[in-house]
C-alpha cells in the first residue's frame, strides 16, 4: 500500500502594518498600560464639511413618511380596438384543430371560423 505524500505547508501571512500614532491611538494605548479607562471621543468631522465647522453633531430626527393603502386599479374589459388582431400561427392552430374536429371539410371554411372563433375571444 503507498501512503500519500504529506501537503507542503501553507506559507506565513505578512505582518500588517502598524496604526499610525494619532491622539485617540496614543490615549487607549496609555489607558490600557495606566488601567484607566480610555475616555470616547467622537470621529473627528471631515475638513471642508458643514458639521466639521459646526462643532459637535446633534442628534436629528426625521419625519417619518406614511404611504396610503391604495385601491388596486379596476380593470377594463377588453374591448375590440384594445384586442391585438390573432396572430397567423394562431390562426392556422386554431383551424388545424377545427379541422380535426370535423374530419377535414373546407380549408377555407375553417380559417374564416379559426379568425372569427379568435377575435370574439
Amino acid at each position: 500500500m503507498t501512503q500519500k505524500p504529506a501537503k507542503p505547508a501553507k506559507p506565513a501571512k505578512p505582518a500588517k502594518p502598524a496604526k499610525p500614532d494619532t491622539p485617540a491611538t496614543r490615549t487607549k494605548r496609555e489607558a490600557a498600560t495606566s488601567g484607566a479607562e480610555a475616555p470616547k471621543t467622537a470621529a473627528p468631522a471631515k475638513r471642508g464639511t458643514a458639521a466639521a465647522a459646526a462643532g459637535p453633531a446633534k442628534p436629528t430626527t426625521r419625519a417619518r413618511r406614511t404611504t396610503r393603502a391604495t385601491a388596486p386599479a379596476a380593470v377594463k374589459p377588453a374591448t375590440p380596438t384594445s384586442r391585438r388582431p390573432p396572430s397567423y400561427d394562431e390562426i392556422s392552430q386554431r383551424a388545424y384543430f377545427i379541422a380535426l374536429e370535423q374530419g377535414g371539410g373546407d380549408e377555407v371554411a375553417n380559417w374564416l371560423r379559426a379568425e372569427r372563433e379568435l377575435a370574439t375571444g
